[in-house]
């Protein structure tokens, strides 16, 4: 607690300090920090813009002062990632500037305490849901969150308060989505590193386009859109298989800073008033997954079909034509392996 995070792609941090010890930060205090990120990105060469905090939205996305603030900062260039919330695991309970739709929200997983294996890799009930609002589908994509570790000043209220989570090695270790974010804006910072000419928008579709959802063996969705949004992070896939154009095609960030259009989500209501999205009810798993280690569910096209064994095979009836995105990727990893190495 205490300040947010502007990234170079050369992995400098910039910390902005805008909450007290306690980790309270005035309205004011955030936006005139992201101020101060556009204002000085140029000069730092700013440009990922870490926000791992959330509030609870009080107003609608386009009139939140501090989302005001990171539309701006989106505009300029900025890739901005903002964590989805630790209030779930109810429905619209995503947190505000993770509400906004322009920008990368990020909800959590945990793996169990296993790095062998992602079968017991799943969703915690305190990542946050979506839809928004304004009915726009958040998370935007889920990355680890559970027990992470990470390094804190000496002497901070946090290794003060909690000295039970600092590790032998020094290392803190905490949870959250604030984490998965954190994590998410160094792949941005890396995606940049590598190309550095990618908008915010690129950068969006690239880890969105190559996130992997969780499949039951049916082939329905473990999990729904307001759950996963899009999949479990890849850093890996993000530069091999990650698309560009996809991001925001549907919006108009300058005419919504304008306030000449603001743009509502696909999400809908039932009679019960349970959330949906049209068509839901087809495309996702009526069994609860499981927390913690999962015979059924599986984290990605890949891993769905080759334990199925379904690699060739294609079911006309089913919502999903998992086996036909199996092969396009097979494809594109095989044309990419055969390429000359490039050098910059």
């Amino acid at each position: 607690a205490g300040s947010f995070q502007g990234i170079a792609p050369d992995a400098r941090l910039v910390a902005i300090r805008a909450f007290d010890v306690e980790g309270q930060g005035d309205m004011l205090d955030i936006v005139r920090g992201i101020q101060w990120v556009v204002e000085n990105r140029e000069a730092h060469d700013i440009r990922v813009l870490n926000l791992s905090f959330a509030a609870r939205p009080r107003w609608p996305y386009w009139l939140d002062p501090i989302n005001q603030a990171v539309m701006r900062a989106w505009q300029a260039g900025i890739v901005v990632v903002a964590a989805a919330g630790n209030e779930g695991p109810e429905a619209m309970s995503i947190g505000s500037p993770g509400n906004l739709p322009y920008i990368i929200t990020v909800g959590a997983v945990t793996d169990s305490w296993t790095l062998a294996t992602r079968d017991d890799d799943f969703i915690p009930d305190f990542s946050s849901r979506g839809p928004t609002p304004e009915a726009h589908i958040k998370p935007d994509i889920v990355a680890p969150g559970g027990h992470i570790t990470g390094i804190t000043r000496p002497g901070s209220s946090l290794l003060l308060e909690r000295p039970e989570y600092q590790l032998r090695s020094g290392e803190f270790v905490m949870t959250g989505s604030s984490q998965a974010a954190a994590l998410v804006s160094g792949i941005a910072a890396l995606l940049l590193q590598m190309e550095p000419g990618l908008s915010p928008d690129d950068i969006k579709c690239k880890l969105t386009s190559s996130a992997e959802p969780a499949i039951k063996a049916d082939g329905l969705l473990a999990y729904s859109p307001f759950q996963q949004g899009h999949g479990y992070v890849s850093a890996t896939r993000a530069v091999t298989l990650g698309d560009t154009g996809c991001g925001n095609v549907d919006m108009d960030i300058e005419a919504d800073i304008r306030g000449d259009k603001h743009f509502q989500g696909p999400a809908t209501v039932k009679e019960n008033g349970e959330v949906s999205l049209p068509g839901l009810d087809q495309l996702l798993s009526p069994v609860d997954p499981a927390k913690g280690m999962s015979d059924t569910r599986k984290w990605g096209v890949k891993e769905h079909l080759e334990r199925t064994r379904t690699t060739e095979e294609t079911d006309p009836n089913h919502p999903f034509d998992w086996p036909r995105m199996y092969q396009e990727e097979k494809a594109r990893i095989e044309r990419l392996a055969s390429e000359p190495p490039t050098t910059k």
